[in-house]
Parts: C-alpha cells; structure tokens; sequence
C-alpha cells in the first residue's frame, strides 16, 4: 500500500521494512491482484415504498429524541427539587425510609362506659 498510494520506491519500501524488494514487489502484484477481484458493492436506489418507510421511521426517531430530551430535562429538574428540598428544610427525599409504622399497635384506648 505504501508503494501504491504514498509513491514509494519498492526497494525503499523493503530497507524501510527489513525485507527483499522482490518480496515487497510479490506483495505489490498480491495487492493489486485481490483489488481487482473484490466484488464493488452497488446502493440501488430505494423504491417508493422504500422511501416512504424512511420517512416514517426517519419522523418516529425525530420523536422519540425530543421524548428523550425532555426525559432527561425533568430528570434534572427532579435532582435539583431534591436538592433544594434537603437544603432549605433538611428533608433528604432520597433517603428510602419505608412506610412509618404505629409505635405500638396492641395498645389502644377504650371509652369507659
């Protein structure tokens, strides 16, 4: 490839790589030879229905990234309503204390009759 696409010199090529020219030559005609027999891949234009589908799937991704900004925004308005909440009155909302249970519950009062 250096000999191709930079110039190079094949003898060049071998000092610069500690190999026989005529190694680098042999390289040079294997190269070339597997470029000539690759196949080129051809995009044949999309059909009406083809283009159609694009359309709809390139509108449903429009979609869902402005769905998925505006999740992100409210997620980081949720941080900072917590924040402020633990800052101005100590309440820490990410702290998961469960449901508060009755101190004791076989206790209880009865009306004298």
């Amino acid at each position: 490839m250096e000999c191709l696409e930079r110039g190079s010199t094949q003898a060049a090529a071998g000092r610069k790589y500690g190999v026989n020219d005529r190694l680098v030559q042999q390289w040079v005609k294997g190269y070339v030879s597997d470029l000539g027999n690759r196949k080129i891949h051809t995009f044949k234009s999309m059909t009406a229905a083809e283009q159609k589908q694009y359309e709809v799937l390139k509108e449903q991704n429009e979609v869902l990234q402005k769905q998925l900004e505006y999740a992100q925004m409210k997620a980081k308005a949720m941080e900072i309503i917590i924040d402020l909440a633990k800052e101005e009155y100590g309440i820490d909302l990410r702290k998961n204390s469960g449901a508060k249970q009755p101190v004791n519950l076989d206790t209880t009062t009865r009306r004298q009759k």
